[in-house]
């Protein structure tokens, strides 16, 4: 089976971790995440149905090491995955600052020194729901250093796998060499190369001071979509926590979400198991309505419409942070008047449903807020080629292929 790391914690207490001079692969938890084969002088880059896993492991503890630099995992094989981590500490929660210097993450190299503060060198695999707070640095060059990754590359050796980064924020700074190469090769908050596909992240304003606020750095050659720089404000409120939670439905049915706990920035509900919530009953909701009719999916799929929950103190919910909408089961078909009754189940601090408590329509789908994702095409002297496989999604949800030309 594939290394499983999870509920691994690793505190600044016991003081930095530092790689040995001139080494490669540091990580706050694990260094290389490739497993050694049977084959001499050979890795183990993971299987694609047994994927090596890091998951729940947070870091508090400085890095600092030459090369592949991470507050997690320093080098990642290709089948490999980091879910639900951060790295990094908050101080003061009396206005959430940062403790920048627990979790810090500083690399040495000049070039190419791979470093973020999840994950320094990602080959192909993936980071899910994880939160960077600390500081990420590099002491020599101004590039290939992010807030969570620092490069996303594809294998020579499996071409056909792309890495993924989704639904994870940094608030963390980002510093480098301010040289005049950041015209061209800059730092960023998210990833700081991407031959992969890098969506629906969040980093915060003003975390890359010299070269500007880019959630990805120049050297972007892969896929990115839904991908935002917000201000502390709109980080910590709950369409931040929303924005961050647009898939959640597709990728893992709600297993995994951010939410607002209260105050300050968003939490997964798998770090705060024990939250107090707020039972939503037809007493404490006062009213509930659609903002906009449920975009046409296709034939036989069910869309949700966009909600507008308001309780009777005058709170009002935020979708996909305070509360799920449930569509009608069996409604596909495009309609006017009120066609279909919606309910709405609890998310974060609120728990508990309300069932046929809104009216709502399905209309048709706007593809220019879609997003797309095609297969790479070769090169073939001169002529059209067309990718062979396109997929496209809106607000998390896939659109059917019978609804879709190219």
């Amino acid at each position: 089976t594939g290394r499983v790391f999870t509920g691994v914690y690793a505190s600044g207490d016991s003081g930095a971790l530092q790689g040995n001079r001139g080494a490669d692969q540091t990580g706050g938890i694990v260094g290389g995440l490739r497993s050694v084969s049977d084959r001499p002088d050979k890795y183990n880059d993971g299987d694609p149905d047994d994927p090596m896993l890091v998951a729940d492991c947070y870091n508090e503890a400085q890095v600092t090491g030459l090369v592949a630099v991470g507050g997690i995992v320093g080098e990642t094989g290709v089948y490999c995955t980091i879910a639900r981590c951060y790295n990094g500490t908050i101080t003061d929660l009396s206005d959430w600052k940062r403790n920048q210097e627990a979790g810090k993450v500083v690399s040495a190299r000049w070039n190419k020194p791979m470093t973020g503060g999840i994950v320094g060198e990602l080959r192909s695999g993936n980071v899910a729901y994880c939160a960077n707070y600390a500081e990420v640095r590099n002491i020599q060059t101004c590039y290939y250093t992010a807030g969570i990754a620092g490069c996303i590359f594809v294998s020579d050796d499996y071409p056909n796998v792309t890495g993924e980064i989704y639904a994870c924020f940094n608030s963390g700074g980002i510093y480098t060499v301010n040289t005049t190469e950041g015209v061209e090769f800059r730092e960023a908050g998210i990833c700081g190369q991407n031959e992969g596909y890098v969506h629906d992240c969040i980093t915060m304003k003003g975390a890359v001071p010299f070269h500007g606020d880019s959630p990805i750095g120049a050297n972007d050659w892969g896929a990115t979509s839904n991908l935002y720089v917000k201000s502390f404000e709109e980080l910590t409120s709950s369409q931040g926590a929303a924005l961050l939670n647009a898939i959640a439905a597709q990728q893992n049915d709600w297993s995994s979400y951010w939410f607002i706990n209260g105050v300050g920035y968003p939490v997964l509900n798998t770090w705060v198991p024990d939250a107090q919530r707020i039972e939503l009953t037809a007493d404490i909701v006062a009213s509930v309505s659609q903002i906009e009719p449920a975009p046409w999916m296709g034939e036989g799929a069910c869309p949700v419409p966009m909600l507008k929950v308001v309780l009777t103190d005058g709170t009002e919910l935020v979708q996909n942070a305070d509360f799920l909408a449930v569509a009608q089961a069996g409604a596909w078909e495009m309609s006017g008047g009120g066609a279909y009754s919606a309910g709405i189940m609890g998310l974060g601090r609120y728990k508990g449903a309300v069932v046929d408590c809104a009216r709502y329509d399905i209309g048709a789908c706007d593809l220019s807020l879609a997003a797309v994702q095609a297969t790479p095409m070769k090169y073939n002297f001169g002529r059209v080629v067309f990718p062979t496989e396109v997929t496209a999604t809106i607000g998390g949800s896939p659109i059917s292929e019978s609804a879709l030309d190219f």
